[in-house]
């Protein structure tokens, strides 16, 4: 029997060979874009894995499940928390050790930023950043309260115990 295929392995014909070369592109650019949305949402999921739940329970992101942590507050940040406890300048501020939280010196009503530069406001409306044992005012470049003023052309002001 004579039969006019070829056999022979490894060969393909012109648009299969394209078709599959495309597939195998677009295959291999889906997996890498999957791959970056992995990695970069496990590292946002690291510094982002805070939550307020029920009767102002705290709740930590580990391995994929929200579990409770000791401490209630009103507002959650990463890593920080303003507690329930009423404080000079709003509610006590404290930071997670990795086994608890730390209070912090001053008091806030909202708090953001990152674990390691985070932000207060509190109750006057007042915005501070953490310095790494303090917390600084930081103000518009508008202000005429007195302060001095960096090269930034932004007002600071070191608020030691609020």
């Amino acid at each position: 029997m004579n039969t006019s295929r070829n056999t022979a392995p490894n060969t393909r014909s012109g648009p299969t060979r394209l078709h599959s070369f495309f597939n195998q592109r677009f295959l291999g650019r889906t997996l890498l874009t999957a791959l970056l949305l992995l990695i970069g949402s496990q590292a946002f999921a690291e510094h982002n894995d805070w939550r307020l739940g029920e009767r102002n329970r705290i709740y930590q992101r580990i391995d994929g499940d929200w579990r409770r942590v000791p401490g209630s507050a009103i507002d959650v940040g990463d890593g920080w928390v303003i507690g329930t406890d009423s404080r000079s300048g709003g509610y006590g501020i404290y930071r997670w050790n990795g086994y608890r939280f730390d209070r912090a010196p001053g008091g806030a009503v909202e708090i953001g930023g990152t674990y390691e530069h985070p932000w207060v406001i509190n109750n006057r409306g007042e915005r501070f950043e953490w310095n790494g044992r303090d917390w600084y005012e930081v103000q518009s470049a508008g202000s005429h309260r007195g302060e001095r003023h960096n090269d930034h052309d932004d007002s600071y002001r070191r608020r030691p115990g609020w």
